[in-house]
């Protein structure tokens, strides 16, 4: 599992099809951001499939107030047994670009923007086949855009807001 700790991007070289981050311990996330300013761009990323407690496990995690970074251009999950329990989730985080992404078959949400993530823009993402929702904004999520994704096949609903504003 990888942890980023500095303002650093991390670019693959040909893109998700041929690049991937598999967790080593499917009770952690497959990729936590400790830091602001970090770029995550073209990975498949998965194997995060065994956290059971909040916040739970995530193929791309930006913790809390982790602000200003990217997550553009990664494939969460792909299949039944190639998943993660959220795709890409981020707590309390502000500011951040989660573009162009796919986020398949996770066992829970493809997206998830936990309680007090504010100005997030969400665009142009893909979010089908998981167990829940495809995106979800928690509690106390404000100003976030939410801009041409596609939420198709989810098992609940492509997207649910929970006491969300703006």
């Amino acid at each position: 599992n990888v942890n980023v700790n500095k303002r650093i991007t991390i670019r693959s070289e040909n893109g998700y099809s041929t690049t991937a981050v598999v967790a080593v311990n499917p009770n952690d996330h497959v990729i936590e951001v400790l830091a602001d300013n970090v770029t995550i761009d073209g990975f498949t990323v998965y194997g995060a499939t065994a956290g059971t407690s909040y916040p739970y496990t995530a193929g791309i995690y930006l913790g809390n107030g982790i602000d200003n970074c990217k997550i553009v251009n990664n494939r969460c999950g792909y299949d039944d047994t190639h998943n993660n329990v959220f795709g890409i989730s981020l707590y309390n985080s502000d500011n951040n670009l989660v573009a162009n992404n796919l986020t398949l078959d996770n066992i829970s949400n493809g997206i998830y923007l936990g309680p007090f993530s504010y100005n997030n823009n969400i665009t142009g993402n893909t979010s089908s086949g998981n167990m829940h929702h495809g995106m979800s904004i928690a509690t106390y999520g404000s100003n976030n855009t939410i801009n041409n994704n596609i939420f198709s096949g989810n098992h609940s609903c492509g997207l649910y807001l929970d006491n969300s504003s703006g």
